[in-house]
């Protein structure tokens, strides 16, 4: 997970200084955070009841690529962020609980 102002972070440093980024990519992310924390962090921000249920992957019959999506989230570690490179490119790359607190109330 990422802000949208920080993939433009990171795309600007990279673009600028293509050097930074070893072998020419990089999978970038500002948090690396499970259903059951993501749950948490917005039960804390906004201090309402909040809970992670994963999606069945039974619901997706008949769609080969959101199912094969989902299960690739299902399967930890599916994506794996380099959080060190991606702050080191743009230091200012937002957590899910920094970005909330941006967010407005509820």
């Amino acid at each position: 997970m990422i802000t949208v102002e920080d993939i433009g972070a990171v795309a600007a440093a990279a673009a600028s200084n293509p050097e930074r980024v070893a072998g020419g990519s990089i999978e970038i992310a500002g948090d690396e955070l499970s259903g059951e924390q993501i749950a948490e962090a917005y039960q804390h921000r906004y201090d309402v009841p909040a809970r992670y249920e994963p999606l069945p992957i039974d619901v997706l019959d008949g769609d080969a690529d959101q199912r094969a999506m989902f299960e690739w989230f299902a399967h930890p570690p599916a994506y794996q962020a380099d959080l060190a490179a991606t702050r080191a490119l743009a230091p200012r790359t937002k957590t899910l609980e920094q970005w909330l607190e941006t967010q407005p109330d509820l």
